[in-house]
């Protein structure tokens, strides 16, 4: 069971109109994962839960995500507002990427750049990813869950051996200390101040293509084992990324664009 601890210590002045609880764990198995847990006990409600570490973070298809304690944002949204479910929500994940690029940007130099589907790109490294999952009743949802995990503190010796070649945090993208609670209340009101973009598929895919990583450069996709090599076109309002190969424009709508690329 959460406490009621509204971030005393890690977000000490954090309120938003559209959330109704916000918890914070010392350590949890996933943030997105507790969401889970907590649905039924908060029905029609919006929850901001936040980890200081994760002990079972996941990312994109089941792998694990590093999620040392005190060194990054891990958080999850627990979204069960009726009036925000009425809203179309097929490209939940690319808004959510969008808010996060222009949340962070703020704060730091260099470009930050989303990688198809969900991945948050600076300086040709992975910052951050995001991890959204849909609970159905029947054709509608009865519930979103919105996973995001930032890279913030680390340095280069604080990631595992197999990651320190694509990874990255905002401390080494950035010279200026980064307040995690000033970040998150950042993110969470420009989430819920914009929402409503979820009713307009063409401006939500302009602005994740204006910050598109490779946009039109040669890409390799890749579902299961199968890669495929052409350039990258961005990506259309049903959230299917496109790609030329040749003559040919062909969209997919799961998979992942490799980061074996240079920038």
């Amino acid at each position: 069971m959460p406490g009621s601890n509204p971030l005393a210590q890690f977000l000490p002045s954090f309120q938003q109109a559209e959330l109704d609880h916000v918890f914070y764990y010392p350590s949890l198995d996933s943030t997105n994962m507790e969401a889970k847990r907590l649905r039924d006990q908060y029905p029609g409600q919006n929850v901001l839960i936040v980890a200081a570490e994760q002990t079972q973070g996941q990312g994109q298809a089941g792998r694990s995500w590093d999620s040392r304690k005190d060194m990054g944002i891990w958080m999850s949204l627990l979204i069960q507002n009726s009036d925000l479910l009425a809203h179309p929500l097929h490209l939940l994940s690319l808004y959510t990427g969008v808010i996060v690029q222009r949340s962070l940007q703020q704060f730091v130099d260099q470009h930050i750049v989303l990688k198809w589907p969900n991945d948050i790109m600076v300086g040709g490294k992975k910052l951050g990813g995001i991890l959204t999952e849909l609970q159905w009743s029947g054709a509608s949802p009865n519930s979103a869950i919105i996973g995001i995990g930032l890279n913030i503190q680390q340095q280069l010796k604080d990631f595992p051996t197999e990651l320190q070649g694509e990874a990255t945090s905002l401390a080494m993208a950035n010279s200026q200390t980064l307040d995690r609670g000033v970040l998150i209340s950042t993110l969470i009101d420009h989430f819920f101040a914009n929402f409503h973009y979820q009713d307009e598929p063409d401006t939500v895919t302009q602005q994740w293509n204006a910050v598109a990583w490779q946009f039109h450069k040669e890409v390799t996709y890749q579902k299961g084992d199968e890669l495929q090599t052409g350039v990258f076109l961005g990506v259309d309002v049903d959230g299917r990324a496109r790609m030329q190969k040749g003559s040919v424009v062909q969209s997919y709508l799961t998979g992942e664009i490799r980061l074996d690329t240079t920038d």
